[in-house]
């Protein structure tokens, strides 16, 4: 709508509905994080056992990387979101908009590394056992016909 837009009522609309978008995005963001983060804490603080599932591997293939990439990958994007929020609330001509220095230190390097730091450790590395149970109950499903229940 801000892009098409004929009027600059128009315009200050869509840019306004593209603010409340980017501001849902922060929030929704920021929760998942926060909970990643308590979960994190509660398997430290109350299941030690799990905590210490991978402390006879080497760190690189310890699940606690994992979760530490993880946690890195959500900094660069809550980053990038908070300087997008801010940017679109100053407008289209504002100073961080029209900064390009700001625009690849708050945006495109924290969004790269967010991207980069899984070129290491991939996810597929790390997540390798299934339960007996259920890796047959994923063969049956795929084995029964599409579409069916």
């Amino acid at each position: 709508m801000s892009a098409s837009a004929n009027s600059l009522h128009g315009n200050f609309v869509g840019s306004r509905i593209f603010l409340a978008g980017l501001i849902a995005q922060l929030v929704s963001f920021v929760g998942f994080s926060i909970l990643y983060v308590v979960f994190l804490v509660r398997v430290y603080k109350h299941n030690p056992e799990i905590w210490r599932r991978d402390e006879d591997k080497a760190w690189y293939n310890s699940w606690r990387t994992l979760a530490t990439v993880l946690l890195i990958s959500c900094v660069g994007i809550l980053i990038r979101s908070v300087f997008r929020v801010i940017e679109l609330s100053e407008g289209y001509v504002g100073h961080l908009a029209t900064t390009e220095s700001f625009f690849y230190a708050l945006d495109t390097l924290p969004l790269f590394l967010a991207v980069v730091v899984y070129v290491p450790f991939w996810p597929g590395r790390f997540i390798r056992d299934v339960p007996p149970s259920l890796d047959s109950e994923v063969q049956e499903k795929d084995e029964k016909e599409p579409g069916s229940p």
